[in-house]
């Protein structure tokens, strides 16, 4: 996937290592469920090498993609929105 080029349909969130579990969910079904909430699609990409964080790849809606990037552990939204919900 190309990250170079700017998307008006994506949002890529850096997700803490040690977070991508909580993240992602026993089987997915926490990025599942957001996604079925929020009407988005989201994927992780993983990088090569070590890496302390992994980008995590939202699309959809601008509200969609800011209301995903609420729960703790992931950096702050596009929009401004922290990740703590504030």
């Amino acid at each position: 996937m190309d990250l170079s080029q700017p998307r008006s349909d994506l949002t890529i969130v850096e997700v803490p290592l040690d977070c991508v579990g909580y993240v992602t969910g026993r089987g997915g079904v926490v990025l599942r469920s957001l996604e079925m909430e929020f009407k988005t699609l989201m994927f992780f990409l993983t990088g090569e090498g070590e890496r302390e964080r992994e980008n995590l790849v939202i699309f959809g809606s601008p509200r969609g993609r800011c209301a995903v990037c609420r729960p703790p552990c992931v950096q702050p939204c596009a929009c401004g929105a922290n990740a703590l919900g504030g």
